[in-house]
């Protein structure tokens, strides 16, 4: 019994050194898995619903075709982009999924402002709509909506700074 112990720590030791000795996914794999969750999610969503996801996930496929290197973006289609999926929110009824496209759109436009080098955001903005868009994300209700708005955190947790997106003082939500 004791060497049956023994081997199967060893096994589950030995499974750890390989999962832990895979490469991390690139940035771009990540966008891309999260992508793919996003439209898994839409099959059952209305057409205008899923009209402003692809319009945002038309935006995400600019950051994946610049392998995740925001300042790549050729920014007047992005703006031309934006401002299509702002026209798709625009005729929502205030309530919690506007409140997140909000935030979406929010994070967005700061990315025009500052052609990506979101270091150069004002000071504060990016966490304030970060973690808007996650509290928003944890509160919503419907399973589908949940999964498509947490990959799209997920996706915004990949590009935004590290400042932003880990948690300190400074941008935990009970500290707004």
């Amino acid at each position: 019994m004791r060497i049956v112990a023994i081997a199967l720590v060893a096994l589950v030791a030995s499974s750890g050194m390989a999962a832990s000795a895979t490469p991390p996914a690139s940035p771009t794999a990540l966008l891309e898995k999260q992508c793919g969750v996003i439209r898994n999610s839409l099959k059952k969503a209305d057409d205008a619903e899923k009209e402003r996801w692809n319009r945002n996930l038309g935006l995400w496929q600019m950051v994946i075709d610049k392998q995740g290197k925001l300042q790549d973006i050729d920014y007047e289609k992005f703006e031309t982009d934006l401002h299509e999926l702002n026209g798709r929110v625009a005729p929502l009824p205030e309530n919690p999924e506007h409140d997140r496209w909000d935030a979406g759109l929010a994070l967005w436009q700061l990315t025009l402002d500052v052609k990506g080098d979101l270091a150069q955001s004002p000071v504060g903005d990016l966490d304030k709509w970060y973690e808007d868009m996650k509290r928003r994300t944890a509160a919503a209700r419907d399973a589908n909506a949940r999964k498509r708005w947490t990959a799209n955190v997920a996706m915004w947790t990949s590009v935004l700074p590290a400042s932003v997106t880990a948690p300190n003082p400074t941008n935990a939500p009970e500290a707004k």
